[in-house]
Parts: C-alpha cells; structure tokens; sequence
C-alpha cells in the first residue's frame, strides 16, 4: 500500500497523466517473483504495440524491499538486468525512504518493523504502523527534497566506504519521473536520471 499511494502522489503533483505513468501493485511480494511478473507484462505490451493495440512502454521499474531475508534478491538482480527491467531498490525498507525525509541515517536497519517503529517512536508519521500503511503525504511531499538529498548521500557513503547497507535508489526513479513532469512542474531537487547509479547496476553481479 505505502509504495503505491506514495508514487501516485507525486504522479499527481508533477502533474504526469496517468496514461503516462502506469501504477501497478505486484501480484507476488518477494523479488524473483515480481520481476518475473513485470518481464511478463512487458512481454505482452510488446506484443500488443506491434499489433496496434497499445503504446510500447518505454521503461519498466520494480520498487521492492531487500528486507535481507529474500535469499533470490541475487537472481532477481540479474534476472532484471538481462530483460531490461529497473529496480528501485530499498534495503532493508521502503519505511528507510520514508525515514529518510525527516533525518539522515546509516543505522544497520535489519527489518521493515524496526524502521516503523522508529517512525512511530520519533512521532515523525503518527499513525503509521505495520496495521496502517497509508503514507501522510501532506507531511512527506515538502520533504521530499531532503529524503533526496540524504539518499544521494547515503549512496556516496556506500561508494566511499564500500557499504551497502542501509541503502534506497527510490531518489532516483523520482528523478526519472521528474523527467516526465508538465511544464512548470520539473522539481528542483531533480537530477538527470543515471541508471548507472542504481544499485543493481553497482552490485558486480
């Protein structure tokens, strides 16, 4: 629910039409599973654009959680890699980008429940808990420039000291978003967009 709501969200205030950008939640929830299910969709919208029947899809992205147990993230890396599908990456969490708008951290965060509670504790998204996944966007959306700003700096972290954990390239499916904006409506805190940054694109795999 988090991811979903959230990107919707800024869809919506770069003012991007939906027929633009396509938001779909993932039948299955580990990584292997949901890359399988987007190479699947990419596969049929490739087959009914050359029979006239939809637009080609330009660019394919999977927003997952590592959550450090999933022991195919590897395989799904590759997987994704090889059939052209991008991945947005948040280790352990989404809840890490979430976080992230409000401080800067390289605490080795081993789960999903331990960043909510951290929410939940520092009272930064009352509210917010594993029973309610519904982002407060009024408090996120003019923070986002700061939860990009600490991605960027936590990935340089990672480049210098050659850490990967904690880590969140959801900075830079907002940047190639941003590229998609109406006029008027391209945010200052977007870069141009760099798949070579992207973590599966630095994992050596």
């Amino acid at each position: 629910m988090t991811e979903r709501e959230y990107f919707c969200c800024i869809r919506e205030r770069l003012g991007i039409a939906k027929e633009l950008v396509t938001i779909k939640k993932a039948q299955c929830t580990d990584p292997n599973g949901m890359v399988d299910e987007a190479i699947k969709l990419k596969k049929k919208n490739a087959t009914e654009s050359y029979r006239g029947n939809d637009v080609v899809v330009d660019r394919w992205w999977i927003v997952l959680d590592s959550e450090c147990r999933y022991s195919n993230m590897r395989d799904a890396l590759m997987k994704a890699k090889k059939n052209g599908i991008l991945l947005a990456v948040s280790d352990p969490s989404i809840e890490l980008w979430l976080l992230l708008h409000f401080r800067y951290t390289t605490a080795a965060y081993d789960s999903a429940s331990q960043l909510i509670e951290e929410l939940s504790k520092s009272q930064l998204l009352p509210g917010y808990g594993s029973r309610n996944k519904k982002p407060k966007m009024d408090v996120l959306y003019p923070r986002i420039h700061e939860a990009v700003r600490n991605a960027r700096r936590l990935r340089s972290n990672h480049t210098c000291k050659g850490n990967t954990h904690p880590l969140t390239d959801v900075d830079l499916l907002l940047d190639d978003l941003a590229a998609q904006a109406s006029p008027g409506n391209r945010p200052e805190y977007a870069h141009d967009f760099d798949s070579g940054e992207l973590f599966m694109n630095r994992a050596g795999y």
